[in-house]
């Protein structure tokens, strides 16, 4: 199916593991650019080399992690 998404841009919060990394995976193949969020670096390092495997532009960073309730 072509959803018209080459080239597109997307940020899946939550796409490191289960469904979220099955909708990042789903943008990946129909071409986006893709970059995913999650609770561990080791997580979203292994859906990034996933997502790579699909062809998509995929960087893997760190960035400050704030859980609500919490210091």
């Amino acid at each position: 199916m072509d959803l018209g998404l080459g080239g597109a841009a997307a940020v899946v919060v939550g796409g490191s593991r289960g469904m979220g990394f099955a909708s990042a995976q789903c943008l990946a193949q129909e071409g986006a650019r893709v970059a995913v969020a999650g609770r561990s670096r080791a997580d979203v390092e292994r859906a990034a080399a996933n997502l790579s495997e699909c062809g998509s532009q995929m960087r893997s960073g760190s960035w400050p992690t704030y859980v609500m309730g919490r210091p």
